[in-house]
């Protein structure tokens, strides 16, 4: 018995209807590309695209044009809303529908956020751009407010974090003493009975130096040069000073003998 042969034919039609079927689905929105999921030829492809789109076109066309021109870019990259709004226009173009290029250019600048207000006031000016030469003005314009990375300070904010700052130095955190000895200090907010003659009296009878005054004597070490309160022994309880046994030896020599 003989095998059963494909017709080449056959063969070549299937290959050619499987690129058919890929360059639609290629051209087409992911929107309307639901619509052909499971659909095996590239005629079934076209015809339930035909059925979705030409059903009601006048309806489609008034969804369409309220989607354009509500369509508003939120927090989004700037290429997603492009991308968004020539599909849209694609779709009006899909139905026979195409959207005129002043509408277009106007409708993508009134979607854009507050911070392109200036970009967008500067573009409807006479000669107002092509949509396809406003494309590119936009993406450079984005380019350039992101590469604004450091703003400028806010001047209300580093007035209050100077006067913190002054506020918190050291030379603020204590007053200083009242004083009355620098060299001609007014003494007009002094006591009245204390004027200028008399405190130049009182520095005069005050010893300029104090290598006339005999050094201090420790009463702890007897050593000279600090007192006891300053003394290194003085919590020292095993310390003995060098005359302490001499004195108790004058001492006990001069206690009288038992039965004198």
């Amino acid at each position: 018995m003989a095998k059963k042969k494909l017709n080449p034919d056959l063969l070549a039609w299937l290959r050619s209807d499987r690129l058919v079927k890929a360059w639609i689905t290629a051209t087409i929105s992911e929107e309307a590309l639901g619509t052909v999921v499971g659909i095996t030829t590239s005629n079934d492809v076209w015809n339930a695209l035909a059925n979705a789109y030409s059903q009601n076109l006048q309806a489609r066309e008034f969804e369409l044009l309220f989607k354009l021109q509500e369509k508003k870019k939120d927090s989004t990259p700037l290429y997603v809303y492009l991308t968004e709004f020539k599909s849209t226009c694609d779709q009006l173009n899909a139905i026979e529908k195409p959207v005129p290029d002043p509408n277009k250019v106007f409708w993508l600048l009134n979607g854009l956020r507050p911070r392109y207000e200036s970009f967008s006031t500067a573009m409807l000016k006479p000669p107002v751009p092509s949509y396809v030469d406003l494309i590119p003005l936009l993406q450079s314009h984005d380019l350039r407010q992101k590469s604004h990375v450091f703003e400028p300070a806010n001047p209300t904010l580093a007035f209050v974090s100077q006067q913190s700052t002054q506020r918190f130095s050291p030379k603020h955190t204590s007053p200083q003493p009242f004083t009355s000895r620098g060299r001609g200090f007014s003494q007009s907010n002094s006591r009245p009975s204390y004027n200028h003659r008399q405190y130049h009296n009182s520095i005069s009878q005050k010893p300029h130096s104090n290598q006339s005054r005999p050094p201090s004597i420790c009463q702890v070490c007897k050593r000279r040069g600090h007192e006891a309160l300053k003394c290194w022994h003085r919590f020292d309880n095993s310390y003995q000073d060098e005359d302490t046994p001499q004195a108790l030896a004058a001492i006990h020599l001069n206690e009288p003998e038992v039965g004198e």
